[in-house]
C-alpha cells in the first residue's frame, strides 16, 4: 500500500517513520472439493465404513437407510475442503459466515425439523472413510448447529462465526497450510432409524450443482507494513531543503 504525502526537512540528520495503514479484505469461494463418509452394517450386526468423492446424487448428511437396499442403519455425514491459499499467512480473521444449500426430509415420527452441526475436521480425516474418522467427527466440539424446518423447499441455512470464535481461529490456524476443513452431521444420525428405509437427513447440494453446495465467506484485515527512513542533509553549513515522497515508498 502507498502512502501519498510530502515532508520537507532542514535538520542535518532527519529519521522518518512510514506506516502503511492495515487493509480489510475478504475471501468468497464456494468449497474447492466434497467427501462424504457413510456408516451402515452389512450383513446386519456388522458395521462397515466408506468413504465416496461427493455427486450431484449423493450428497447426504444423516440417515438414509433407503440409499443402498443391501445395507441397514446407513448414516451419511459430508467432508468439505477449501483452498485458502489467497489468504495471507499474516491475516487477522474477523469473522466468517458459511453458507450451505439444503434440503431437510423425514419419515421419523413426529418430526418436524432436522437439526444438523458444523464440526471441526483435520487435513488427515479429510480423505479415510473408516471408523477413526467418523470417531473424531462424532467427538468433536461443534462449531454450530441449526435446526431446519422440513418443508420440501431447498433453501440456504447461513452460519455466521465472529472474531474470536473457535471456527475463525481455526481458519486463522489452517493458513499457513492452505486448507480449511469442515465436516457436517445430524445430531442424531447414530440414535435414531428403524433399519432399512427410514431417512431423517438434509440434502446438501445446489439444484445438483455439488461445486456450489456450499460457500466460505471470510473477513480480514492484513497487519500494516512499516518504512524505516534515514535521511541524511549533506549540503554545505547544513543548509538547503530536502524533501521526501511518501508516495515512492512500495
Amino acid at each position: 500500500m502507498r502512502l501519498s504525502n510530502r515532508s520537507t526537512f532542514v535538520a542535518a540528520i532527519v529519521l522518518v517513520l512510514g506506516i502503511a495503514l492495515a487493509s480489510a479484505d475478504q475471501y468468497s469461494q464456494y468449497l474447492t472439493e466434497g467427501r462424504g463418509i457413510t456408516r451402515y452394517e452389512y450383513p446386519q450386526g456388522s458395521v462397515q465404513y466408506s468413504t465416496y468423492l461427493m455427486t450431484s446424487d449423493h450428497a447426504y448428511t444423516g440417515r438414509n437407510d433407503g440409499y443402498n437396499p443391501s445395507y441397514v442403519f446407513e448414516s451419511f455425514r459430508m467432508k468439505y475442503r477449501w483452498d485458502v491459499s489467497s489468504i495471507p499467512d499474516n491475516a487477522t480473521i474477523t469473522g466468517a459466515t458459511l453458507y450451505v444449500s439444503s434440503l431437510a426430509s423425514s419419515d421419523k415420527p413426529n418430526a418436524n425439523s432436522v437439526t444438523w452441526q458444523v464440526k471441526p475436521l483435520s487435513g488427515s480425516d479429510f480423505f479415510p472413510g473408516t471408523v477413526t474418522t467418523w470417531t473424531n467427527i462424532t467427538g468433536a466440539t461443534e462449531y454450530n448447529h441449526t435446526t431446519q424446518p422440513i418443508t420440501g423447499v431447498e433453501g440456504t441455512t447461513t452460519y455466521s462465526f465472529p472474531q474470536g470464535s473457535s471456527f475463525c481461529t481455526a481458519i486463522g490456524n489452517s493458513l499457513t497450510g492452505n486448507q480449511f476443513y469442515i465436516a457436517l452431521k445430524t445430531s442424531d444420525d447414530e440414535t435414531w432409524g428403524t433399519g432399512q428405509g427410514s431417512y431423517h437427513m438434509i440434502d446438501v447440494k445446489q439444484q445438483g450443482v455439488t461445486s456450489q453446495g456450499a460457500r466460505l465467506v471470510v473477513n480480514y484485515t492484513v497487519s500494516p507494513t512499516s518504512y524505516n527512513i534515514t535521511v541524511q542533509n549533506d549540503l554545505p553549513n547544513n543548509g538547503g531543503i530536502i524533501e521526501v515522497d511518501y508516495a515512492s515508498l512500495p
